[in-house]
């Protein structure tokens, strides 16, 4: 038997992970500038061995499942354009030996994700170039928060400021290796 209360934050983490970004509250009815997006940061606060963390799981389990589906099909995505790329590098030799036109490159696949439990900024901004949205889930919240600047100048970098501005998430922007994403 579990606690009901820890699997409800789960599962209202899983939900709102699966929500569409595009929706948007109005707090106050006449205000129509002032709008948020439905962006739950749910905690489950208890003593250790208190059933937090199965409980959770369960009602993560929704999103996972998802996940799993999604990573089947990112499986067969990349072997598609692997298969593809390979045909392309055929197309090309053929195409230099012949001097003909060189064919189109395939488009890399979309890998899209649902969840993530651990990850930098740079991991998590690559999970978000290809997902409208994903779901950062930590059994414990400290392994959350000592995971910040984990991997910068010794712990004095800008992990911090990334995750605290997802508090109300809506689009963003991040540079990496020259890259904006």
């Amino acid at each position: 038997c579990i606690d009901p209360a820890p699997a409800f934050f789960g599962f209202l983490g899983a939900i709102s992970g699966l929500a569409n970004d595009f929706i948007k509250l109005q707090p106050k009815q006449n205000d129509y500038r002032w709008t948020v997006r439905p962006v739950v940061w749910p905690f489950a606060i208890g003593g250790s061995s208190s059933g937090k963390s199965p409980a959770l799981e369960e009602g993560m389990a929704i999103l996972q499942r998802k996940d799993r589906e999604l990573i089947l099909e990112n499986t067969k995505r990349r072997k598609d354009y692997e298969y593809a790329m390979k045909q392309y590098e055929d197309d090309c030799a053929a195409a230099r030996k012949n001097k003909a036109p060189r064919p189109e490159e395939p488009e890399a696949p979309k890998l899209r994700e649902y969840w993530v439990s651990k990850g930098t900024v740079e991991g998590v901004t690559r999970v978000l170039e290809h997902s409208d949205k994903v779901t950062w889930y930590v059994d414990e919240i400290s392994g959350l928060i000592n995971g910040w600047d984990a991997y910068k100048n010794g712990g004095k970098g800008s992990d911090r400021e990334f995750v605290l501005q997802l508090w109300n998430g809506g689009p963003g922007k991040n540079t990496l290796a020259g890259r904006t994403i």
